[in-house]
């Protein structure tokens, strides 16, 4: 078996553990699945509910704020500024490459989100943004910029968080109890809290095609250079 391959190998394993376990492994601390299970409540009913609650619709601005990279009129936004750096040298001298986040913003105003059956606040202090609708990047260099807006009146959002009186308001907002309250539009929570079925299906299956031909290539070649010391 040549040296390249020895170095393949254990790369290649590496790729596919990191795969598998993205795709299927349910972290400790993923809300996922509690998220996926909890219905859609209208509105309306918002006040019935006692503890965590998923409500889908559109953002309504109680204030504009301005976003960090491109200066857009907002209700909040996620900004993050990558670098495409080395990570530790392999035995054999090579370095690999990844992304690194070397700065990091999220700022949000309270908003209501609204659907047809009413609207409700949403006090929006830390609230994770999870979204890909309205993406900005700028590359500049070996630095990449990344800015998430959400905008008002426009896309339909999740919103889940927990209930409680503000006053004489009900509100949506993170309690100590859940330390739950995430904005997501509906391409990024199809892509990491509803996965479908089908989409763990083919990456399995297309792991085992990737890993029957590397493994069949390796093998043949080492096959061949037996085959070569024996005649």
């Amino acid at each position: 078996m040549s040296e390249s391959c020895l170095i393949l190998i254990p790369l290649f394993v590496f790729v596919l553990l990191f795969i598998i376990t993205s795709v299927f492994k349910k972290k400790k601390k993923d809300n996922r699945e509690r998220i996926k299970n909890l219905p859609i409540t209208d509105i309306k009913d918002a006040e019935k509910i006692s503890d965590l609650i998923k409500v889908k619709g559109t953002l309504i601005k109680i204030k504009i704020i301005q976003s960090y990279l491109t200066k857009t009129q907002c209700i909040g936004y996620d900004y993050k500024a990558k670098k495409w750096v080395s990570s530790d040298r392999f035995d054999n001298d090579r370095s690999s490459k990844r992304w690194k986040t070397i700065e990091s913003i999220e700022e949000c105003y309270d908003f209501y989100i609204q659907d047809h059956t009413g609207k409700i606040k949403v006090e929006a202090e830390d609230i994770s943004i999870v979204s890909y609708n309205n993406e900005k990047k700028i590359k500049k260099g070996q630095i990449s910029y990344y800015e998430n807006l959400l905008l008002p009146n426009t896309d339909e959002y999740y919103i889940v968080g927990s209930i409680e009186k503000d006053e004489n308001e009900i509100i949506i907002r993170k309690s100590v109890m859940d330390n739950e309250l995430s904005i997501f539009d509906l391409k990024s929570y199809d892509l990491f809290v509803d996965i479908p079925k089908w989409y763990r299906i083919g990456c399995a299956v297309f792991l085992i095609i990737i890993a029957i031909i590397f493994f069949a290539i390796v093998f043949d070649e080492a096959l061949k250079g037996l085959i070569e010391k024996l005649f």
